[in-house]
């Protein structure tokens, strides 16, 4: 946790010299901002949808978990998701291609980036992590573009819903995606990981029983008879009789 907290510091510090040193428009002071609507919860919920609605990058840094709300509210919002966690720990992989909607920044870099003296980052040419959002904008308008599109399908994969959106639905699937059935497939496919695990374990218990069969010696011959059988003898066998 507080690594988190190091990561969002470290994330407001290079967003303040991004917006400094570029004309990008970024809204994490606005958000501070916000603070006062704690006293009235419905605008608050309001001034950052908004927020979120009105950007296309939106960092999400860490929080007590890889998996914050701040996932779900860029994602609902069409707001391409900047993520300092590896996509791995993202929801529902099976259903949303995350690589292809996001972007990831190593946290490490960034970290280092805002720890360096201003003098050594002028000397290294240092670059701020947070720059290729700057630079998807301004260089590949057509990618950022794609990604939207994309995420505008995706984010189907992680509303719940009953049914009855397909008025608004306009994604190549025949029928309306939900999180629900996204969460469906997961459950079903781990079911099938761990039905394939107990298989293995099983068939490797008995290839080690019947490996251990096999080197066993065999039991002395008068084992084999039956000491209940008629006709045994059960005096005690003496030897050289």
């Amino acid at each position: 946790m507080r690594k988190a907290r190091t990561i969002r510091r470290a994330v407001s510090k290079a967003l303040d010299e991004l917006s400094l040193k570029s004309h990008l428009n970024t809204t994490h002071t606005e958000t501070a901002r916000t603070r006062q609507a704690y006293a009235n919860l419905d605008a608050l919920i309001r001034s950052k949808a908004e927020i979120y609605k009105r950007s296309t990058f939106c960092v999400i840094p860490p929080g007590d978990s890889a998996i914050t709300t701040r996932i779900f509210s860029a994602v609902a919002s069409v707001c391409i998701p900047v993520f300092l966690v590896p996509t791995r720990f993202m929801p529902f992989p099976l259903s949303v291609d995350w690589a292809a909607i996001s972007i990831y920044i190593d946290p490490l870099k960034l970290l280092k980036f805002e720890m360096a003296p201003d003098a050594k980052k002028a000397s290294l040419n240092m670059r701020n992590p947070l720059a290729i959002m700057q630079q998807l904008m301004e260089k590949e308008p057509a990618r950022v573009r794609a990604m939207q599109a994309k995420l505008s399908e995706a984010r189907w994969h992680l509303l719940y819903h009953d049914g009855n959106a397909s008025a608004h639905y306009t994604g190549p699937a025949r029928t309306v995606p939900s999180a629900g059935a996204a969460l469906a497939r997961e459950l079903v496919a781990a079911a099938a990981t761990r039905q394939a695990q107990v298989g293995i374990l099983l068939i490797m218990h008995f290839s080690f029983l019947i490996v251990l069969s096999t080197l066993m010696p065999a039991p002395p011959r008068h084992w084999a008879r039956n000491p209940l059988s008629p006709g045994h003898s059960t005096s005690p066998i003496v030897a050289g009789t």
